[in-house]
């Protein structure tokens, strides 16, 4: 009886280091790169098939509380917000932003962050994976950072130039003028 006691608890010991390694092996390598998926249906000229979808609040209005993604997503109408969603087709015309963006090695942050979403995009596969998303913005000591797959990382022009082309006229305009500059 000792004897099977001391088997299940070497057992456990080895399970619990094997899945110890498991998540945080996979956060290190999904972390070193989080663009990796982006890059390679870039790389093999397939960005027609993906699917953008932008969730856009005016980072002019302002909120009691900071305001989620989930939030953002749900409620982008009662926040004065848009979605736009962009076909493949539409995307293929703007391939050298994305040759730029799957060439830009995302820098990650140390530390927590507060995420204030006024800007969320995603693109998806045709089959409906996710394939890369970023929210704008998250806030550590009054520094802006960018949440990428829940990474954060440093902001970069690319970033928001990817996405420049597909919002509304006006809303572009302010978008450039105040954030860009």
């Amino acid at each position: 009886m000792r004897i099977v006691k001391s088997i299940c608890f070497v057992l456990l010991i080895f399970i619990g280091i094997i899945s110890v390694f498991l998540i945080f092996g996979e956060k290190s390598r999904f972390s070193k790169n989080p663009m990796a998926a982006l890059s390679a249906i870039v790389n093999q000229g397939n960005v027609d098939e993906l699917t953008l979808t932008i969730f856009y609040m005016s980072p002019a209005i302002m909120t009691g509380t900071p305001v989620s993604v989930a939030s953002l997503m749900r409620e982008y109408d009662n926040l004065g917000g848009k979605k736009i969603v962009i076909e493949g087709s539409e995307l293929k015309e703007h391939i050298d932003l994305f040759e730029r963006m799957s060439n830009t090695e995302p820098i990650s942050v140390d530390g927590e962050f507060r995420i204030d979403a006024r800007i969320y995009y995603v693109f998806r596969s045709k089959s409906g994976r996710r394939v890369l998303d970023i929210a704008m913005w998250g806030y550590q000591d009054k520094a802006s950072t960018i949440i990428m797959n829940g990474i954060g990382v440093e902001e970069n022009d690319i970033y928001y130039e990817i996405i420049a082309p597909f919002l509304i006229e006006e809303e572009a305009r302010f978008f450039i003028q105040h954030v860009l500059n």
